[in-house]
Formats: structure tokens, C-alpha cells, sequence
């Protein structure tokens, strides 16, 4: 992924998950969230194309707690002014974000300035965060291209374990993940009252 796929990644995510709370905020704060992305080591960025054309991305890190690090040095005041800007613009936005995410934002945003590793021994996981397939471009198996190609990196990387969130239940991509050798871990209420599903797998050395 680079710059000039930002316009096409962040109108499918408004189009894909237009209740998120990151597509509430706007397609100021979208883009500058994607860039994180582009330039963070240890960050993953991917397109697929059909015929030349966009038609799906993924996005993921490879060390949760080292790319927050890195993301709050190096684009935390971007995005804070992005995000910012977007509550101002939507008083609805803003008052469901302090009833549901301020305190949160502000705890990770205090742990992230005190731990700057992983905890000693304890499991490497990769995260994969954001992933669309267009809808002209679905049964082809390019999430399963996308998914892969993340695992892979995430294999070369050391990782021991990836890890996803996805919608519960029939609006979201459960079974994708259960037919493609992921595990369901369990089921949580996130913060704006969504049921979301939670999946793991294994990322065994490649001999």
C-alpha cells in the first residue's frame, strides 16, 4: 500500500464499517490513521488488485506494543489534532466517546509511555487489524491472499501467534476465519455495545 491507494482504502472503510467509530470520525482522521500503517516498521500494508485495479487491502502490526510506541512518537500529535477535529465537527460523536472510549484511550496512552517492550516471556503476536474485499471482487480468494500474505510476514517476523477481531455472528467473517484454520477464543461486548468475536492461530516455524 502506498499514498496514493489512501482515497480508495479509506472510502471502502467508510463503505464496510460505516458504524465504526473510526469511520465516525471522518475521512481526515481515516486517512491519517492509515498512514500509521505506511511507514511504521513494524507495521503490515497491503492491496490487491484485479485488472489493475484496487480491490482490497489489509492492514496489521507485527509488535502491538512496539508500534504503539512508535505510532505515538511519530504521529500521535497528527492524530490527536485529526481526531479532534472530527468530536468537534460530531457533538455525537464526542459525547459517546467520553461515555465509552476517553478513559481507555487515556489508560493505554499512559501504559504505552511507561512500557516500551513486551513483557518478558510472554507470547509475540501479531495483530491483523483492517481487511475489505470489494464486493465485485469477492469468491476469488483474495482475502485468503491477503490473509496469507500477512502470515507470512508475521512468520518472518518471529511472531508466535496472530490474533483478529471480527463483527459476531452473521455480519461479520467468523467462518471465513473458522474454515481457514483459525481459532474462536471468545465472544466480548466491545465498546459500543457490538457483539465482536475473537480468533487466534498459531504460527508454527516453516521447515
Amino acid at each position: 500500500m502506498g499514498l496514493q491507494d489512501l482515497p480508495a482504502v479509506v472510502a471502502a472503510h467508510r463503505q464496510h464499517f460505516p458504524n465504526g467509530f473510526f469511520a465516525r470520525l471522518g475521512p481526515r482522521f481515516l486517512c491519517r490513521y492509515y498512514r500509521t500503517f505506511l511507514d511504521g516498521p513494524l507495521a503490515v500494508a497491503l492491496i490487491v488488485e484485479v485488472s489493475g485495479v484496487p480491490s482490497g487491502y489489509l492492514v496489521g502490526v507485527l509488535d502491538p506494543v512496539q508500534h504503539r510506541r512508535l505510532l505515538l512518537t511519530y504521529h500521535g500529535v497528527a492524530l490527536a489534532v485529526c481526531g479532534l477535529i472530527g468530536l468537534m465537527r460530531r457533538p455525537t460523536v464526542l459525547t459517546r466517546f467520553l461515555v465509552t472510549r476517553a478513559r481507555r484511550y487515556l489508560t493505554v496512552l499512559m501504559r504505552s509511555r511507561d512500557r516500551a517492550l513486551e513483557s518478558v516471556g510472554g507470547p509475540r503476536i501479531a495483530v491483523l487489524s483492517n481487511i475489505v474485499v470489494a464486493e465485485h471482487a469477492r469468491g476469488y480468494g483474495l482475502g485468503t491472499v491477503l490473509v496469507d500474505a500477512f502470515l507470512s510476514q508475521a512468520r518472518d517476523a518471529g511472531r508466535d501467534r496472530a490474533c483478529l477481531v471480527t463483527v459476531a455472528g452473521p455480519n461479520g467473517a467468523g467462518s471465513f476465519y473458522a474454515k481457514s484454520g483459525w481459532r474462536h477464543t471468545r465472544d466480548a461486548t466491545g465498546s459500543d455495545g457490538q457483539r465482536l468475536s475473537f480468533f487466534e492461530r498459531d504460527l508454527p516455524e516453516v521447515v
